[in-house]
């Protein structure tokens, strides 16, 4: 069949490269369309209950993560000029199109009775910018008499000073966020760097126009360092410059497909997506890698160029299109996973691999059979004395060290075991951010001064129309916040317990000591005197559903973890059972903090799943080409204890559990797998040519398969350890355990996969390999 498949090609060799041209002509059309995402990545199924109810909550009260802040720490923010230079700052935003509201200390407002219409006016503190210092003075010294702000927008100390943007819908998830966020961190920049402040942002829109950014960047960076890598280490074997520029080709080529491929779909590149540019070059050297060794091996056999392309056709092609569909599995199964994001990786992962694997045996034997016949010095790397002496090595060790290596392998598989119950599962919301980071810096800024700014939303249903207007449910939801905010996770919350004592306060002509929920006798007036039409819909349409049958309270915490929230939940829903009576009220919590966390337990769940099915499909790849359970054994083996290593490497060097580190196992094994294909491969044809031999079978392989799978190995590792340069830590984990289980892999399919092989028993394996293997013409 590959024959005949190899004389197709060749036959038909220019029209092949004019569909090839069309076909990669198109994909480069189609990536000139592609997105970058600006919204979160979603990995919560939509029919989740939890996920249900925070979008029910997003519809009544409005989106909890719109919220940009930036903060200043300074006493210079009592001074006139850096304050008049905020003030104008805050008015330039305030009219900028798809900004719903700013609040900073230069439009702070207050409540004021208008006695004409008998209700509550909004008015500004600062109506104007101060003239001089004493003006300044005597309205900061007003504006601190306001409560309700206390904690939100400034503290005691009068030298912390926030600045809220909330965001329409519009620009959330759109590119226009980018640009705003970027000129508005210059302008703010500008200013403090003018008065020697320090400034910090943080809020999810801003840490989601971050990521976006070094997404953006990161794709740029690696797909050029892969390229630039995986480019010296062919040229340092293949010693070449044309063998080089062709690789190359193949790799542009497929690059360009995974964009197209990843428009087709109509995905947006996100922080997984944005993997795969610099991970298609890899693979595709790698496939050159293989194609090419066997060219040169072929060529120096017996000096005819078409033979030996027609033969790494009908030899190598159904080894390389096995060693891309299990990596290629490595990567699909995350369509199982239940998360949008991750299918999306996985869709694309897929299809992009096999789609340089076509490319690859369209390209390689197509464009070489046109180039002129390999020089004695470009086939030279096969004798390579560095690499003899390895792989003769690794024959004596299979040969007479076997106890040796069985030993070695129980007495590190019992210390990885150990190592595996070692390990711990976090999950923080900014995991992939490192601690270097000026990202992550701002935010522990918000959280030693305002205790964080990840959202934490909790709902009382009263199960009846005008039920929250009632002063004991008003009573009620003020000690709830009360004990809630006095928990160190917790910042100040706004709800509308603390809105009506801002008008109580406001009532009685600004007194701060009445800073109190109404009592019973006033409570009625104040209802009736809160503005209503559209000055209403900025008071209270955020804190109360139009019926007042539900209400929100709005708290913001510091990004604690996924198993310490676990602990504040409990806590905070102790204390909402006991204030709020269960059989009055539905208590719930939601925002984007519960939900982030809780798609991540969902995920980690999934992928483990993921995971298990990845060695599944693999293993049903492997029964394919051997239908002798003992081979399927055999050829697992040695896969799975790098895995438990590299999962015990974590364990010991207290690498938690997360997602971002869950993908590496089901990518590594993916790829891990393609050394036993090849081996395998090799071996099979070895050992019908030594009439089952296994010791000779063995040896012969090893010299052949052993030189492209250390090539591969060497391409693989450097390939992925680009990663660890990342911005984001799920990366960089990615990148470093990834490189590690690989080269973990190499050696146990060198020297373990070997051994358990020759141990195998000869005496039957005459008989049952004869059985055992399924013919499949041209598998080498």
């Amino acid at each position: 069949m590959w024959e005949k498949i190899a004389s197709i090609l060749l036959r038909n060799r220019f029209w092949l490269i004019i569909l090839l041209i069309a076909g990669t002509c198109f994909m480069a059309y189609e990536a000139t369309k592609i997105k970058m995402a600006y919204d979160n990545p979603k990995f919560i199924p939509d029919n989740d209950p939890d996920f249900v109810a925070y979008k029910e909550f997003k519809k009544l009260f409005g989106d909890d993560g719109s919220v940009m802040v930036i903060g200043i720490k300074s006493p210079k923010i009592r001074n006139l000029e850096f304050f008049n230079e905020w003030y104008d700052l805050t008015e330039k935003i305030e009219k900028r199109k798809g900004i719903r509201q700013i609040l900073s200390i230069a439009n702070i407002r207050k409540l004021v009775v208008n006695y004409d219409d008998y209700v509550f006016d909004q008015e500004r503190i600062f109506k104007r910018k101060p003239k001089d210092q004493a003006e300044l003075d005597s309205l900061l010294a007003e504006m601190h008499t306001y409560k309700f702000y206390d904690g939100l927008i400034f503290d005691n100390t009068a030298e912390l000073s926030i600045m809220a943007i909330t965001m329409e819908s519009s620009m959330l998830d759109s590119r226009d966020r980018i640009t705003f966020v970027k000129n508005l961190e210059r302008q703010v920049r500008g200013i403090c760097e003018k008065h020697g402040v320090e400034p910090h942002f943080s809020g999810l829109p801003y840490i989601r126009t971050e990521y976006s950014n070094k997404i953006k960047r990161e794709i740029i960076i690696f797909t050029a360092l892969s390229f630039l890598i995986t480019s010296i280490i062919m040229l340092f074997f293949f010693r070449s410059f044309y063998t080089l520029l062709f690789a190359q080709l193949v790799v542009i080529v497929g690059v360009l497909w995974t964009l197209g491929i990843n428009a087709l779909f109509g995905y947006k590149i996100s922080v997984f997506t944005g993997l795969m540019p610099p991970l298609m070059v890899v693979i595709g050297i790698t496939n050159c890698i293989y194609l090419l060794n066997k060219y040169h091996d072929e060529f120096r056999g017996h000096k005819n160029k078409i033979k030996a392309l027609q033969r790494v056709i009908s030899k190598v092609g159904l080894a390389v299109f096995f060693i891309n569909l299990t990596t290629a599995f490595g990567f699909g199964v995350f369509n199982f996973t239940g998360s949008t994001s991750l299918q999306e990786f996985g869709s694309v992962a897929f299809w992009s691999i096999m789609s340089i694997y076509l490319i690859s045996m369209i390209l390689i034997p197509i464009i070489f059979s046109y180039l002129p016949e390999p020089s004695n010095k470009q086939t030279k790397h096969l004798d390579s004395s560095v690499l003899n002496k390895i792989i003769s090595w690794n024959i004596m060790m299979v040969s007479s060290k076997r106890k040796l290596i069985y030993t070695v392998t129980i007495v590190l598989a019992v210390i990885s075991l150990i190592g595996v119950f070692l390990i711990k599962s976090v999950v923080f919301m900014v995991d992939d951010i490192s601690k270097r980071d000026p990202l992550y810096k701002d935010l522990k800024f918000f959280e030693t001064n305002i205790k964080g700014v990840m959202p934490f939303e909790i709902v009382i249903d009263t199960r009846k129309k005008a039920g929250i207007k009632h002063i004991r449910t008003l009573q009620r939801i003020d000690l709830l916040e009360k004990e809630v905010g006095l928990m160190p996770e917790f910042s100040k919350s706004v709800s509308l317990a603390k809105m009506m004592r801002f008008a109580n306060q406001a009532y009685y002509e600004g007194d701060s000591l009445r800073y109190l929920v109404p009592s019973v006798l006033d409570l009625g007036n104040i209802m009736s005197m809160l503005p209503s039409g559209k000055q209403n819909k900025n008071i209270l349409h955020n804190l109360v559903d139009s019926n007042y049958q539900k209400a929100r309270i709005s708290f913001q915490m510091a990004d604690v973890g996924s198993k310490r929230i676990k602990e504040v939940e409990e806590r905070v829903f102790k204390k909402a059972q006991e204030i709020l009576p269960a059989k009055e009220y539905d208590v719930s919590f939601t925002g984007t903090s519960i939900i982030f966390l809780k798609g991540n337990r969902f995920l980690f769940t999934n992928l483990f799943q993921s995971v298990l099915l990845a060695l599944i499909a693999n293993s049903l790849i492997m029964a394919f080409i051997f239908f002798n359970w003992r081979m399927i054994i055999i050829s697992f083996v040695p896969n799975i204890i790098p895995l438990i290593m590299t999962i015990a490497l974590m364990g010991y060097c207290n690498i938690s559990f997360k997602p971002s580190s869950i993908i590496v196992f089901s990518i590594a094994y993916g790829i891990a797998v393609d050394y036993s294909i090849h081996f395998l491969a090799k071996y099979r044809q070895e050992l019908r040519k030594h009439k089952y031999n296994i010791p000779k079978a063995l040896s012969s392989a090893l010299k052949e398969s052993g030189v492209s799978m250390m090539y591969s190995a060497v391409v693989l590792f450097f390939g992925f350890l680009i990663f660890a340069f990342s911005s984001f830590g799920g990366t960089i984990m990615l990148g470093i355990l990834t490189s590690i289980n690989l080269l973990l892999a190499l050696f146990s399919n060198l020297i373990l996969l070997p051994s358990l092989l020759h141990s195998y028993d000869v005496a039957k394996s005459r008989k049952k390999e004869k059985q055992g293997f399924i013919d499949l013409d041209g598998f080498e």
